[in-house]
């Protein structure tokens, strides 16, 4: 039962391969990042909450992970690239900011779209000492 199924596959795609049987491929239109696509009509003009991550201490043992074995498929570079992994994880959880809110609003200057407010805490939920970046574009 196999064989026969998988000539008749192979003898379709010889025939169809005569006829030149093509499907059309279209080009994909997407804004990389995606903030980037936002229009400033669809702006507030006050900064409105838009993401917020109170624990990121689950993506940094991920990431961690995800570096050290990656560099680990390296001949030579097992352990040093365990090692790596550990002490980049234990550096962002014990130096780094645990949770963060992510803010939008429209800019004031025509020449720009919005910007960006990212308040960084030190400890999870909110907690703790605060950083905050801004970001045009």
């Amino acid at each position: 039962m196999k064989g026969k199924f998988l000539k008749y596959l192979i003898t379709l795609t010889f025939v169809l391969s005569i006829f030149n049987v093509t499907i059309k491929a279209e080009e994909a239109h997407a804004c990389y990042p995606a903030y980037k696509c936002i229009s400033r009509s669809h702006l507030p003009s006050s900064y409105k909450l838009t993401y917020q991550n109170k624990d990121r201490s689950k993506g940094i043992y991920v990431g961690g992970t995800v570096v050290g074995g990656a560099i680990g498929l390296i001949p030579g570079l097992t352990y040093p690239a365990l090692l790596g992994s550990i002490a980049y994880g234990g550096f962002e959880l014990t130096k780094g900011y645990l949770s963060y809110k992510t803010y939008m609003k429209k800019n004031p200057s025509s020449g720009k779209t919005g910007i960006i407010k990212i308040v960084h805490y030190k400890e999870k939920n909110f907690k703790g000492k605060t950083k905050t970046t801004y970001s045009e574009w």
